[in-house]
């Protein structure tokens, strides 16, 4: 969805992590669609009204942001699924994908871990 993954590009971003990264290419989001069957998708615009508080995911969600420049494409931006990360200034329209990518990925996963330490009784680290 617009990533430049070539060895420079991910040698320059600084990610020495890269050979642990379990990575998946699809030709298109609806052959994404065909291969991963997801059964929760989450989409992430500054587009709608729902706080991505108001979300509730589950182990094996997908979480699926749009292009900082153009966003996500209208037919998913009508998704019953879309969500923003709040911003509570009039001045500034969103933060960076990266930021906000971030913020929401660590709001699944708080959620997620803290469903799994109720249901087994266990820690998650």
């Amino acid at each position: 969805m617009g990533f430049d993954l070539t060895e420079k590009a991910v040698r320059r971003a600084g990610l020495d992590y890269w050979k642990h990264v379990e990575l998946k290419e699809h030709a298109s989001f609806e052959q994404f669609l065909l291969n991963e069957e997801p059964k929760s998708i989450f989409y992430f615009t500054s587009n709608t009204e729902k706080s991505v508080f108001e979300a509730s995911f589950d182990k094996g969600c997908y979480l699926i942001f749009g292009k900082e420049s153009c966003g996500l494409p209208k037919e998913i931006l009508d998704n019953e699924n879309s969500y923003k990360l709040p911003n509570e200034s009039e001045h500034i329209r969103s933060l960076n994908l990266a930021s906000a990518a971030t913020a929401i990925g660590y709001e699944c996963y708080r959620q997620i871990t803290k469903r799994c330490q109720v249901e087994f009784g266990t820690k998650h680290t």
